[in-house]
């Protein structure tokens, strides 16, 4: 009887072993960074601030005239007068929106390129006033600056190198090309007294340009789901200097120009932004 149970339940151990080697085997599944979450086309929305620097003033007493015999020294007064830096904080909200695609080149890497398109509101202006005083005889000059800058608009095309942090946690590097359209100007008021007419004297500078220079910064992005994300952002955009020439320059009881000045506006920009993206 023993004999009969034993070869009974040998038979349903190696029954029930055959039957288990014919179910099919079910995969492990992928880290969630392995499961394409970022990978393909994206689109989204962003906002945040720039803040980019002011404006340089420089002043040359080109002219030969001076309408008396102290010419040279008044104009070196009228020269030194003129301030040589008007801070015009320039600063304010951008708004934009980007598109870009991402590929993965290693389990936890990714690569990627974006463009980005920006209105902005980033603008400022500044008044500064400046004076210089000679002896024998005594002469003395004022001098008040009145100027502004702006950018109306950027964009970027850039590359992006991104690691997974974390599952859900996209980190970053970016830098690429930037362009956009840039625009300052400068007005000076100039009075002397003492040896010449206390008449202001005025010129006035502008210049508008679009310009292309780089950007380069770094972000995070955090995936809420398969298809949305939510990032954060900083960007280092710099546009060049836009430099031009005051027309009507100071003159004195009718004679040759005797102070020029150039300004020269920077636009280096700091922007930070955040922003939504959706995978398509």
């Amino acid at each position: 009887m023993k004999a009969l149970l034993g070869v009974i339940l040998s038979s349903v151990v190696l029954s029930t072993a055959a039957s288990a080697a014919d179910l099919p085997v079910k995969a492990f599944p992928r880290a969630p960074y392995e499961a394409d979450r970022w990978i393909g086309f994206y689109a989204g929305v962003n906002g945040g601030w720039g803040d980019p620097q002011g404006i340089d003033i420089s002043a040359t007493n080109s002219g030969t005239g001076g309408g008396n015999n102290f010419g040279p020294k008044l104009r070196s007064t009228l020269t030194n007068a003129i301030p040589t830096n008007a801070d015009t904080d320039p600063k304010g909200a951008i708004f934009g929106g980007q598109v870009g695609y991402n590929w993965r080149i290693a389990p936890r890497w990714l690569a990627g390129i974006e463009t980005d398109i920006q209105w902005s509101d980033i603008n400022g202006s500044a008044q500064v006033t400046g004076s210089a005083r000679a002896s024998g005889p005594t002469m003395s000059a004022t001098a008040t600056v009145n100027a502004k800058q702006e950018m109306p608009w950027f964009g970027t095309l850039r590359g992006r190198l991104g690691f997974n942090a974390m599952p859900n946690l996209l980190v970053y590097g970016t830098g690429g090309l930037a362009y956009g359209n840039v625009s300052s100007s400068t007005s000076i008021t100039e009075q002397c007294f003492n040896v010449c007419s206390p008449v202001p004297r005025n010129s006035f500078g502008t210049a508008s340009d679009t310009r292309v220079g780089w950007a380069a910064g770094a972000g995070a992005e955090w995936a809420i789901d398969n298809r949305w994300s939510v990032k954060g952002e900083y960007l280092y955009v710099d546009l060049g200097e836009l430099s031009y020439t005051n027309n009507g320059a100071m003159r004195i009881n009718g004679s040759q120009s005797i102070v020029n000045t150039t300004s020269t506006a920077h636009f280096q920009n700091n922007i930070g932004r955040v922003g939504v993206n959706m995978k398509f």
